[in-house]
């Protein structure tokens, strides 16, 4: 016996040499992993060498049709999917030679959630499907099995980029068991695996096919590639590290690690040999059951005969050895006799074992019906549970005559039905009122959206139904296309929404009335915004009015007090004086707090951005209160960072105002005889000034802290009594504080003292330029004639010992008229002009003299008790130069002198 398996094995390797370095082409499904470890091996250790074989393995490229390219001859075999039945059903002549994986790697998975732990989940969710509905056919089978419908969640084209759902862009992604986690891992995310195969969709993956024309030319070349292939995956997964090795040398054009490839080896090594099947085992059943569910998915309606000759059936070894006798032993007469001879004792021993393999495959082939059968009984389960326990009505629609063919017990019971006998065999517009609220009929609406969802596949809408009773009722339909047998049938699922349609009518009620109500609102608003506008303007006016009439005989008690103390020697009336001064002083801050904060409230108070000196604004306001805090023995340190920019844009006058108030306060909460510390800073990573104010005065109690900044508050009753104000400088102050970019606050001890800060923006840093030599008002001797226009007799006598005491001659004009005639006859270095006066108004008067060749050129002041910031624009743009204020500063006033003389 011995001799003769020796005799045939020389035989055996003297046909394979005769068909030595056949070349072949083999073409992978995607790019080199180690999912096509099995082709390298073999190519690497040389099984295909030793089958006679040359083989090429080619890499995935975009844009190839591997099933057109191995029917066409580009490739002679390729690697495919479960959809390979799905072309085969269509008519492509393509045989199965072997499957790699007995189960696809092919899931879902999602980061592990709380909201996301079954397949009921998905509803509203956003999943990642593959744009190949024959790959994604296990998935889509799974999420019907839990009625997950297409309309349940939003699809999201493929970007093949696991961070997209690291990063929750996507809810869950299709992606390989084999790839996709281990990246998952890497990044540190759990995750969850939703499997098809779990819920009976088992489909195989990586399928090695060739075309029938290919097989019919070269059976024994595919039968040598069918071996040699299986031994080099046997070779790969007993071998995985040396695999792994080549694999991450030779064949990485995806550049990946070890780690990854070792992992993507383990999951597909459990995926290749699972069950009872032989490696690389292609079984019938199972490929009737893939055919069944592109069926029930409607991806095809043809029959079964199709798949005839579809699975790959190898050569027995008697039709090789009997083809290579016939070839071979030709050469002698001897050999011939002693091939039929061998064969025949051959041919018994083969008998004895192909009657134990019959046996064994008969006994293999009743548990597979069984198990078959079983899963029959499953599906039968299934489509009860879709079917007649479903939560809904479902029907069967026969497009042929739109009529319905099936329902379950569900719609007998929505329509107050007797039968399912009431139902079928009717049109939907029986079971529907004649016109459906948008006005169409109801039976060429329904035959048009069965048009359409034959059209699409699947198309959802709304209808109003009628019970068998009349009653009518408003359902959610959704129409599906499929396919049973070889018809198409449209699957019906009817929700009553009758509530949710009375609810949403509801609403709309609701919010009609809302809207109309919203409208009488905003009218209103709109109304009483007028009407607040309205009375702060009067406010407004009223102010102006009140500081024109208050400033006009305080102008006269400041200016006659200060020549009265200016000659006066007797010390005991020069500080009777001081004290006049001093109140004068104080009511006409009080003045100016008032028309802050009127400016405030009609939200009229404006921040300039112009030139200004930072640091000499703060030693200027220092100097102004060194003679205050020299009355309490309080000794004022002033310190300024040497990064402060010199030059900068702001509001100078705003800024001193903020810095006056809270120095005053200092000043006038403080102990005598302490010091008050003055700090200025340049904060340069933000770019803004920063200024502190510290002294060791009285405090502040700290449950009135978030009170001080509130108009007309003081930290305590009795602080206006004993120390005066208002209680409008630090609320002016916050407000001009933010207004130029910056914030205010305050740190305070009851009893220890306090300290104030605050910071302004500065928006543009101006480079420093040197000033221009100042040169002294005392050094300047005037000669000029000035005239007075004034109607009040004391700001008339004021202005002229004002006057006087610089040696200046004037004349008095009464009002506007007076000064015209006046200005024609005679010739005036300057005009000071007052603003409000009966018969013609100084703004007219101005515009007037402009006109005139005796006037257009002499310089006109105004000298007036409106002294709001659009007031002096106003002077300005109506031709007048400048501007003095009532009460007048004398410095100011000869400031203004000397500028215009």
């Amino acid at each position: 016996m011995k001799s003769l398996l020796l005799l045939i094995a020389v035989f055996l390797v003297a046909s394979i040499s005769a068909f030595a370095n056949d070349k072949v082409s083999l073409q992978l499904l995607w790019k080199h992993q180690f999912e096509f470890a099995g082709f390298y091996m073999a190519k690497e250790k040389g099984f295909y060498t030793q089958a006679g074989l040359d083989v090429e393995i080619k890499e995935f490229n975009y844009g190839i049709n591997i099933v057109d390219d191995v029917l066409s001859g580009v490739s002679d075999v390729g690697v495919g999917r479960s959809s390979l039945v799905l072309e085969k059903l269509k008519g492509k002549d393509i045989v199965l030679l072997s499957a790699i994986y007995q189960s696809s790697p092919y899931v879902l998975i999602s980061k592990q959630r709380p909201d996301l732990l079954n397949i009921e989940d998905f509803k509203n969710k956003k999943i990642m499907l593959s744009d190949d509905t024959a790959l994604v056919a296990s998935i889509l089978s799974m999420m019907k099995t839990k009625d997950i419908k297409p309309s349940d969640y939003t699809e999201v084209p493929h970007s093949f980029n696991i961070n997209d759902l690291v990063h929750d862009k996507v809810d869950l992604m299709t992606t390989y068991l084999s790839n996709e986690p281990f990246h998952m891992i890497e990044a540190g995310a759990g995750f969850k695996v939703f499997d098809p195969k779990d819920y009976g969709f088992d489909f195989y993956a990586d399928i090695v096919f060739t075309s029938k024309n290919y097989l019919d030319s070269n059976p024994k070349k595919v039968e040598n590639f069918h071996s040699a292939t299986l031994k080099g995956w046997e070779y790969a997964f007993s071998h995985i590290e040396e695999s792994v090795e080549i694999i991450f040398k030779k064949y990485n054009s995806q550049n990946k690690s070890k780690e990854a490839l070792f992992y993507e080896a383990n999951i597909l090594k459990e995926l290749a040999y699972k069950g009872e099947a032989k490696f690389g085992n292609i079984n019938e059943v199972r490929i009737q059951e893939i055919a069944n569910i592109y069926k029930l998915l409607g991806f095809t309606n043809k029959s079964d005969t199709y798949l005839s000759g579809l699975i790959y059936e190898p050569y027995d070894l008697f039709n090789i050895l009997k083809k290579i006798f016939t070839l071979k032993l030709i050469l002698s007469v001897t050999g011939i006799i002693l091939f039929i001879y061998l064969m025949s004792i051959y041919k018994q021993y083969i008998l004895k074992i192909e009657n134990k393999n019959l046996e064994k495959i008969v006994n293999e082939k009743t548990k597979e019906l069984q198990k078959y059968n079983e899963k029959l009984e499953k599906q039968k389960e299934l489509y009860d549970l879709v079917f007649e326990k479903a939560s809904g009505g479902v029907l069967l629609i026969d497009p042929k005559n739109n009529k319905f063919i099936e329902c379950n017990d569900q719609v007998v019971e929505l329509l107050n039905a007797k039968s399912k006998e009431d139902v079928l065999n009717r049109h939907p517009s029986e079971l529907s009122p004649e016109f459906q609220p948008d006005g169409q009929r109801s039976d060429e609406k329904a035959d048009a959206v069965i048009k359409l969802a034959m059209e699409l596949g699947t198309y959802s809408f709304e209808w109003l139904h009628k019970r068998v009773t009349g009653e009518e009722f408003w359902a959610e339909i959704i129409l599906t296309k499929i396919a049973i047998d070889t018809n198409d049938m449209l699957y019906v699922t009817w929700k009553d929404i009758n509530e949710k349609k009375q609810v949403q009518q509801e609403l709309q009620k609701s919010k009609n009335t809302l809207q109309l109500l919203n409208e009488n609102l905003e009218e209103k608003i709109k109304e009483r915004t007028r009407e607040l506008e309205n009375a702060l303007n009067v406010k407004s006016n009223f102010l102006a009015n009140m500081s024109h009439e208050i400033r006009t005989p305080l102008n006269g008690i400041v200016g006659f007090v200060d020549i009265l103390y200016k000659n006066e020697t007797d010390d005991a009336k020069k500080d009777k004086l001081q004290i006049i001064k001093k109140s004068s002083d104080l009511l006409l801050s009080i003045i100016n707090d008032i028309l802050d904060f009127s400016k405030i409230e009609s939200k009229k108070l404006l921040i300039e951005s112009v030139p200004i000196d930072t640091i000499e604004i703060f030693k200027h306001i220092t100097e102004l209160f060194f003679d205050n805090a020299k009355e309490k023995e309080i000794c004022i340190v002033l310190n300024i960072d040497k990064d402060l920019p010199k030059k900068t844009l702001g509001d100078a006058t705003r800024l001193k105002q903020v810095f006056s108030n809270i120095l005053s306060n200092a000043i006038k909460f403080a102990n005598e005889g302490t010091n008050i510390v003055v700090n200025v800073k340049y904060l340069s990573d933000s770019n803004k000034l920063y200024c502190e104010v510290i002294d060791s005065g009285i405090g502040i109690e700290p449950s009135r802290i978030e009170f001080i900044y509130n108009s007309f508050e003081q930290a305590d009753s009795s602080v206006s009594r004993s120390y005066g104000g208002t209680g409008l400088g630090l609320a002016i102050s916050k407000t001009l504080v933010e207004l130029m970019g910056g914030n205010i606050g305050v740190e305070s001890e009851l009893g220890v003292g306090s300290k104030f800060y605050f910071t302004v923006a500065l928006h543009e840093v101006i480079p420093d330029i040197t000033a221009k030599p100042y040169v002294s008002e005392q050094n300047k001797k005037l000669s000029a004639k000035v005239l007075i226009v004034e109607d009040n007799k004391t700001n008339q006598l004021l202005l002229e010992l004002l006057l006087e005491e610089l040696n200046l001659d004037s004349d008095i004009a009464n009002d506007g008229i007076e000064a015209i005639e006046m200005l024609k006859t005679n010739r005036y270095d300057l005009v000071l002009m007052d603003e409000n006066m009966p018969n013609m108004s100084g703004l007219e008067a101005t515009r007037v003299i402009r006109t005139t060749k005796y006037g257009k050129d002499v310089p006109i002041i105004a000298v007036t008790a409106n002294a709001l910031k659009d007031d002096k624009n106003k002077f300005i743009q109506n031709g007048m130069n400048d501007y003095l204020s009532k009460p007048i500063d004398v410095k100011k006033f000869k400031q203004i002198l000397y500028r215009y003389l």
